[in-house]
């Protein structure tokens, strides 16, 4: 009797251990998909200008563009 229910356990452990990792598989998206974004977005910096001597405090100006949001 003994053994019978040591055998009855672990089937049960194993069963619910499968069901659970084929849930886990099954229930999600492998990967992110769309959600990753695979394009960098382009900066230009337009102020100050690239030969411009900078000796105090001073603006940066630019734009970006980009496939999504940044």
């Amino acid at each position: 009797m003994r053994e019978l229910r040591r055998k009855t356990t672990i089937a049960l452990f194993a069963a619910l251990f499968l069901t659970s990792l084929l849930f886990l598989f099954y229930s999600c998206e492998i990967g992110l998909g769309a959600a990753v974004d695979t394009q960098a977005p382009e900066i230009r910096i337009e102020k100050p200008e690239v030969d411009k001597v900078i000796r105090d405090k001073f603006n940066i100006g630019g734009s970006w563009e980009d496939d999504g949001s940044i």
